[in-house]
């Protein structure tokens, strides 16, 4: 028999045994469990180290690329600075040469004892080219007669019931032997006005009534009968006249004319003496209105700065507090001006830190249930990161844009890049960037300056070019643009066309009626008046009135290079025609400033136009004659109607017929009607 004793402790030896091992596996397992714990915990250690480490190298990159643009900057601004020093030494020696080059010129006049009209010419044709190009099919001694006329009938053509018209058509319609509306309408609707007893005068029989009419008409004036007299007392057409002929003639009626219109002048008269009191009274209000601001600005500033003594001398213990000084009331009131242009904000040295999201989450032994929001979070914050360093480079590209353009952007310009600038958190509202208020940098600030200044310069020219449209849509007479040091007068006769619903010529038309023959030329090109203000001097008074229109009236630059290009400027019949030029659905108009002959440009002879537009280019010999007869045949197009004004433009069908409709109420028979409008 077996002992009961020793089985059972034979059990409980064994009992022990199995605990023991069950605890050490148990320890073993916690030991596993903690060694990897320190080693998940390590690795996200060094992982979190890696990364601030990586983040200091970033913002040590971004520290040095911020410090390499401000030198950048800084050397930018250098140069700039030199470089207006250096140009501003170059102006000065320009100034000096051309003194100097005046001074000899007049001793060389003086040692050779010239006559007083040759100097005039020899200082015409070294200072100013010669005459200007742009030649009309009128002599130049009947320029004049040729404006009067022109004159009148646009001036005037409200009450004349004319359509207006370019002076080239007119000089081209005069010039014609073939008969046009233009001729017709403008010849019987002045002698309508100029004759006394009002008589009938339709597109049949205006010839008869101006023929029959005109030795009266020159006896009123004073003036020798056009042609001396041989014209109406024979059957000739009007057309079969000499061109010199027909200008005078239609010089005289608008003189005669011009004493019917006498109540249209006395009231145009009254309304341009009202337009000029309107813009005197405008300046004095704006010259108050500036009085006042500053005025203001100097109240607030004085208790701005009365109120901080005043705090000083609490702290202090003092008894008696000093009004603050006038230089000190004026520092404050140009803060506080400055302060109003930049919209009350904040000026900051640099653009703010922007904010910067977290790093990423690890994903490592992650419970699958919290994947997906960390995943969802980590791509929110790459997200965020990208835009925040694109925002960065648009914040560089802007501050390079702004140092570059500054000195010459437009006001579009400066308000494009202050939107930019909100875009790239340049400035901001409050709680942007962690700011209290709102806020700008340094860079904004000089844009806000600069912005409100061309404003300013911006409001005033667009004040002086109203006052000049009202005074030019009520002138009664023509006043030139100024005199050169020869005695010569500028004129700018266009304004007159610049009404609504009607475009202005494309090419500029400066006329210049010289003073020893009172012959007229053309300025027809920006070309042309580039070199016209480059000639023009500023040490004579004359020359430099005239210098600041030219410059208010047109976009002018310096004179452009030539062409390289051995044109030549003489011995050709077409240098100075004006053209025509039909390009896609537009016309640019030019004029022809050289000729290169077949033989020095083997075979092809070349024609070289200079548009309106600065631009220039070179026609063969059938592209020169549909450009030239473009121009030429422009006056066909005019048919008295309001309908279409663009001549050389094709008008619609409905437009076309309005004119035919007119035509046939101002007396055209259905002959003359389909005459003139075949060419549609």
């Amino acid at each position: 028999m077996s002992d009961p004793l020793a089985e059972a402790m034979g059990t409980s030896k064994s009992k022990g045994e199995r605990h023991k091992k069950a605890m050490d596996e148990k320890r073993k397992r916690e030991e596993a469990e903690e060694r990897r714990a320190l080693e998940v915990e390590q690795k996200r250690l060094e992982k979190r180290q890696r990364r601030l480490a990586e983040k200091a190298r970033e913002e040590e990159e971004r520290r040095e690329k911020e410090s390499a643009l401000q030198k950048s900057f800084e050397e930018a601004a250098r140069e700039e600075s030199s470089a207006s020093a250096q140009k501003n030494r170059a102006r000065e020696a320009i100034k000096t040469c051309r003194d100097r080059a005046a001074k000899l010129r007049r001793e060389l006049a003086k040692a050779t004892k010239k006559a007083p009209e040759d100097r005039d010419e020899e200082v015409e044709k070294e200072a100013f080219g010669g005459r200007p190009g742009g030649l009309l099919p009128v002599r130049k001694e009947l320029m004049g007669m040729a404006v009067l006329a022109w004159d009148a009938a646009t001036s005037f053509g409200r009450v004349l019931g004319l359509s207006r018209y370019s002076f080239d058509c007119y000089c081209n319609a005069v010039s014609s032997p073939e008969a046009s509306v233009l001729v017709i309408e403008t010849a019987r609707r002045l002698l309508k006005h100029a004759l006394a007893d009002r008589t009938l005068v339709t597109p049949q029989n205006w010839e008869e009534v101006l023929g029959a009419s005109l030795p009266a008409l020159c006896e009123r004036l004073g003036r020798p009968e056009p042609g001396g007299g041989v014209w109406g007392s024979d059957s000739s057409s009007f057309n079969e006249l000499s061109v010199e002929t027909k200008v005078e003639v239609l010089g005289v009626v608008a003189l005669a004319a011009f004493r019917s219109l006498r109540p249209e002048v006395d009231a145009r008269k009254e309304q341009q003496t009202r337009a000029a009191s309107t813009r005197k009274d405008d300046l004095k209000s704006n010259k108050l209105r500036q009085k006042d601001q500053t005025a203001r600005y100097r109240e607030e500033a004085f208790k701005a700065l009365k109120k901080e003594k005043l705090l000083a001398a609490w702290d202090d213990d003092e008894e008696e507090v000093p009004d603050p000084s006038p230089a000190e009331v004026a520092r404050k009131a140009d803060q506080l001006r400055d302060a109003a242009i930049c919209e009350s904000r904040l000026v900051l040295d640099k653009a703010p830190a922007l904010d910067r999201p977290e790093p990423d989450e690890a994903t490592e032994d992650v419970p699958r249930t919290e994947l997906a929001g960390i995943q969802k979070r980590n791509a929110d914050r790459r997200a965020r990161r990208l835009h925040l360093t694109r925002v960065e480079a648009a914040r560089h590209e802007s501050e390079a844009w702004l140092a570059e353009n500054l000195a010459t952007a437009t006001v579009g310009g400066l308000r494009a890049w202050l939107r930019d600038a909100r875009k790239c958190m340049l400035l901001g509202d409050a709680d942007d960037c962690n700011q209290d208020q709102p806020w700008c940098t340094r860079s904004v600030a000089r844009v806000f300056r600069a912005l409100n200044k061309l404003e300013k310069l911006e409001d005033d020219k667009n004040a002086a070019r109203r006052h000049r449209d009202a005074m030019a849509a009520f002138g009664v007479r023509r006043e030139p643009l100024g005199v050169d040091r020869t005695g010569a007068r500028y004129w700018w006769l266009d304004d007159a066309l610049g009404v609504p619903g009607h475009p202005k010529p494309q090419m500029p038309r400066v006329f210049v009626q010289h003073k020893r023959d009172n012959a007229w030329g053309c300025y027809s090109t920006r070309r042309q008046l580039d070199h016209l203000r480059a000639a023009l001097s500023d040490h004579h008074s004359q020359e430099r009135a005239l210098k600041i229109k030219l410059a208010d009236l047109f976009t002018l630059d310096d004179a452009p290079p030539r062409d390289k290009t051995d044109w030549q400027t003489h011995n050709c019949d077409t240098l100075g025609r004006l053209v025509v030029r039909k390009i896609s659905r537009t016309t640019v108009e030019g004029f022809v400033a050289g000729f290169l002959s077949a033989d020095n440009n083997d075979g092809q002879a070349l024609w070289h136009i200079e548009h309106s537009d600065g631009d220039e280019e070179d026609l063969e010999h059938h592209e020169l004659m549909s450009a030239l007869d473009e121009a030429d045949q422009a006056y066909r197009r005019y048919l008295n109607s309001p309908k279409f004004l663009d001549y050389y433009a094709t008008p619609s069908a409905a437009n076309l017929l309005a004119a035919k409709r007119h035509l046939a109420d101002y007396g055209y028979t259905p002959d003359q009607i389909e005459t003139f409008t075949s060419h549609f």
